[in-house]
């Protein structure tokens, strides 16, 4: 939404992906968007193309990603996304490189 018009600039939905309950978002210096969907059990990236793809996934039970549930924070560098991870019984923050 354009914050000067309120005109709906962008959606960010795709239907091949589960974006459910997005904790955060944030944005590479390239324009890329990364999206933490915490009950998606997925990190998801928008290119500045308007193409989506999953990056990471997570899993109901942590079966996946080394026992991991829901991407919760997520911080970009040129070099590496950081992304803390959520269950019912611990979080742990993992550094994936994007190089």
């Amino acid at each position: 939404v354009d914050v000067n018009t309120g005109v709906v600039v962008d959606t960010l939905t795709h239907p091949d992906m589960i974006m459910s309950a997005p904790a955060q978002l944030c944005t590479d210096s390239a324009g890329n968007l990364y999206v933490a969907s915490s009950e998606g059990h997925c990190v998801l990236v928008r290119s500045v193309d308007g193409r989506w793809r999953k990056l990471l996934t997570g899993g109901e039970h942590g079966e996946r990603e080394g026992g991991y549930v829901r991407p919760w924070g997520l911080s970009v560098s040129a070099t590496s996304l950081v992304v803390s991870w959520v269950s019912d019984l611990y979080t742990v923050v993992k550094k994936y490189d994007l190089v």
